[in-house]
């Protein structure tokens, strides 16, 4: 019986090792193809569109709670947002974008610059 025992906690062992293994392997993987896409977005990509395949890139990886925005994110989103609440909640299915409060909250801020207000009309 003990020998089964300590051939199980081998095998259980084993399992948990490879298992590792593989865990470490696809991550490194993931980062490697997300290394290579990122290298062709700033390579074949202009600016402003480049601005929002790498925030959706940097966004992907984390949880929900834990999103940024750079600057030019959050006057993207204000600028949809005061064009059109609708369409706004139809791009934040397709892309990472915040609430509609907190949009809402950032065009009354940016409402505050008129360079701004000027810039979105």
């Amino acid at each position: 019986i003990q020998s089964l025992r300590k051939r199980l906690k081998q095998r259980d062992d084993k399992i948990k090792d490879l298992e590792e293994c593989l865990k470490k392997k696809k991550t490194e993987e993931k980062s490697d193809s997300m290394k290579m896409i990122k290298d062709a977005i700033n390579k074949y990509i202009c600016e402003e569109r480049k601005e929002l395949f790498l925030h959706e890139f940097a966004n992907n990886e984390t949880g929900i709670t834990k999103k940024t925005y750079s600057e030019y994110m959050r006057q993207f989103a204000a600028a949809v947002y005061y064009h059109s609440p609708k369409v706004y909640k139809i791009l934040k299915k397709l892309i990472t974008l915040p609430t509609t409060n907190t949009a809402s909250k950032w065009l009354i801020d940016f409402n505050q610059d008129p360079h701004f207000v000027e810039e979105i009309k």
